[in-house]
């Protein structure tokens, strides 16, 4: 039967601890961010991140995330042929987007598929921190 000295407990308790502190650190603190350079090229990548994010289309402003790092979308509404709302207005839920950055790459999260977030390829954007 092998015994635990006072010295290996110490030993074993450090070395848990530095690894649990580099794990931590090797994982990227995502942070909210906004576009650099707004131009119909990016919203083409944020609009192709976002059917790629949720699998259906929404459409969003030429500036989005230029100014902030979340936009609301509220579902839209059902028009006759005249334009005229069918059924009164829907409330159904308002889909928060957010684009957050890890300092090197750009990311889009919904608060519809929460943690999950997906890339967007060839747009810069910068932390609003």
């Amino acid at each position: 039967m092998m015994t635990i000295t006072h010295k290996s407990r110490w030993f074993l308790a450090l070395s848990v601890m530095l690894f649990a502190v580099g794990c931590q650190q090797t994982q990227a603190q995502m942070v909210p961010a906004v576009v650099t350079n707004v131009s119909p090229a990016n919203k083409a990548q944020i609009q192709q991140a976002i059917k790629n994010l949720l699998n259906r289309e929404i459409k969003i402003a030429d500036n989005a995330f230029s100014q902030t790092s979340d936009i609301l979308v509220e579902p839209s509404m059902l028009k006759d042929e005249r334009g005229l709302p069918i059924m009164g207005r829907e409330f159904g839920n308002v889909l928060k987007l957010s684009l957050v950055t890890d300092g090197k790459t750009c990311f889009l999260q919904s608060s519809e598929t929460g943690e999950k977030t997906i890339e967007i390829k060839a747009i810069y954007c910068s932390s609003t921190y």
